[in-house]
């Protein structure tokens, strides 16, 4: 059930994934703007990967934001063949000294 803000006024979180420069549309939901991104993004990750790879045969980039910066995403990203990724950093808990001693 979406979130009520306003009496009568319902909040969605939408997730939509789109294909190439053209941006062919190949999912789209509209969970409740009161759970976090990351709640059944797996699932429809999963369902429009398959989805993406029966159209083209080229290898796929998918971009998320920070949202989705979590284990089960990487898991799922990993399965597929011909896809790479680019994840936003979530810093919140990160040790930012210790990643600049890694990176310089």
């Amino acid at each position: 059930m979406p979130t009520q803000r306003k009496k009568g006024c319902h909040r969605y979180a939408p997730i939509g994934t789109y294909l190439g420069q053209d941006g062919w549309c190949l999912g789209i939901e509209l969970p409740p703007g009161s759970q976090h991104s990351q709640n059944g993004f797996v699932d429809f990750l999963r369902k429009v990967l398959v989805y993406a790879q029966k159209i083209t045969r080229k290898r796929l980039l998918v971009r998320t934001d920070s949202a989705h910066d979590a284990l089960e995403t990487l898991v799922e990203l990993r399965r597929h063949l011909k896809v790479s990724f680019i994840i936003q950093w979530n810093q919140r808990k990160a040790d930012v000294l210790s990643w600049c001693d890694r990176a310089f």
